[in-house]
């Protein structure tokens, strides 16, 4: 039996996802959630699970955020992210963090299937269309769906600013650490290189 965590942002697409994954036998979904907080890992430990599938965009914390926790925490736990984006960079990104699966949410219900089953099986499951680059139109209806987590609206506020990485860490009251990283993940979502690239761009997006 493989135990299933589900952890997504919209309640309807759990509770949908989990009733179609009680038909299968070889499937259980021993918990669900609609957002990471302190007691998600508490729960991956004692329900045992053996693949987590989550999406990638979620307000407070997301999965560029939680792949590595969950990698450190839980290093034979499958992970599978389900998720709308199909940008190549995000492909990338994930894959080289050793991501198990990355399943489009438009894909056949049954490609689900396969990926939790390939997952579980040490199969990492990246579907030959998904790692081809995407044409051009894809690419600029994908970056008018760009996501931040509340934490990020935050850095950019502080980053139009033009505040130095320690003024954001002490106005934020969080780590140099976290800045640092926060500010690494909103160049990989965008695509950018460097501060003064990411706030034009976002500029033109909004």
């Amino acid at each position: 039996m493989i135990n299933v965590y589900l952890l997504d942002d919209h309640p309807i697409l759990v509770n949908t996802v989990q009733f179609m994954l009680s038909d299968d036998k070889e499937v259980n979904v021993v918990g669900k959630s609609n957002s990471y907080t302190e007691d998600t890992l508490l729960e991956l430990k004692s329900l045992k699970t053996n693949v987590i599938v989550l999406d990638i965009s979620m307000p407070h914390y997301d999965s560029f955020e939680l792949v590595p926790i969950l990698k450190k925490e839980f290093p034979e736990l499958k992970i599978l992210l389900y998720t709308m984006h199909s940008l190549n960079r995000y492909l990338q990104h994930f894959f080289s963090l050793g991501v198990d699966g990355y399943l489009i949410k438009s894909s056949e219900i049954g490609n689900l299937f396969d990926a939790i089953k390939s997952v579980y099986n040490n199969e990492r499951y990246f579907p030959d269309a998904l790692l081809k680059q995407i044409n051009v139109s894809e690419l600029q209806l994908e970056e008018n769906q760009l996501q931040f987590t509340s934490f990020e609206e935050q850095i950019i506020a502080e980053l139009k600013k033009k505040q130095t990485n320690k003024a954001i860490a002490e106005h934020l009251n969080c780590s140099l650490t976290k800045v640092l990283s926060s500010r690494q993940n909103l160049l990989i979502k965008t695509g950018t290189t460097n501060t003064n690239e990411f706030l034009s761009k976002i500029e033109n997006l909004r």
